[in-house]
């Protein structure tokens, strides 16, 4: 249950923070929707080479990163209100096997409204592709996005991003259901991924938020 501040609930506090005012070099002020004003953006390279990363995280003040292993039931629709605005700027989404794993990712959703018609302005395709980093280059992560796969055109299948050497390449390379990039021999080298990703003109990249459980893994393993 939703409590209260001042007089006002907190569904009413957050609806008001979604609304900000953007301040022009003439001295005028414009109230604009923050979701619309972030699915409006237009951000990129400025000498058009290259690619622009953005970050996405969550974190509760505690500093968890995660409850019960998942992000998700950290935020709320406000939160995931933002993350679809910050996702609808994207050529493509970049998570790591893990995460696709406990977040259960699917494949990303067509855009509507503001985000759409930004997207075409823009020049982009009509929604992102999904780039799924994994050192398994056997098996496709366990999540709903590989069975969805088949479902979408062949230019939007989802991207792994896996390691192998031209002696040894990734069984998954005769998957039809994904596009497969090799950018490693043993591990993933982000320089190539981004190449990669860069070659197929997908130079907006989002990245998800890092899989803890993973880092926890390469500790011991380091240890």
């Amino acid at each position: 249950m939703l409590g209260t501040s001042c007089g006002r609930s907190a569904r009413e506090i957050v609806s008001a923070a979604m609304t900000i005012t953007r301040l022009g070099i003439d001295g005028t002020s414009t109230e604009v929707d923050l979701v619309d004003a972030l699915c409006a953006e237009d951000r990129r390279p400025p000498d058009g080479s290259g690619v622009w990363v953005f970050v996405n995280m969550i974190m509760s003040l505690d500093g968890a990163a995660t409850l019960g292993g998942r992000a998700g039931p950290l935020g709320n629709e406000h939160d995931q209100m933002l993350l679809g605005a910050l996702r609808a700027q994207a050529d493509v989404i970049v998570a790591g096997a893990g995460t696709a794993r406990s977040e259960r990712y699917r494949m990303p959703r067509l855009p509507t409204g503001t985000a759409a018609r930004a997207r075409a302005a823009r020049g982009q395709s009509e929604v992102a592709r999904l780039c799924v980093v994994t050192r398994d280059a056997v098996n496709p992560p366990d999540a709903p996005f590989a069975e969805e796969s088949s479902q979408w055109s062949h230019d939007v299948r989802p991207i792994i991003a896996t390691v192998g050497t031209p002696t040894a390449p990734p069984p998954l390379l005769d998957d039809p259901r994904f596009d497969v990039m090799v950018c490693g021999h043993e591990h993933v080298e982000i320089p190539a991924l981004l190449d990669g990703l860069a070659s197929r003109g997908l130079r907006r990249v989002v990245r998800g938020r890092s899989d803890p459980a993973g880092r926890a893994r390469r500790s011991r393993r380091r240890g």
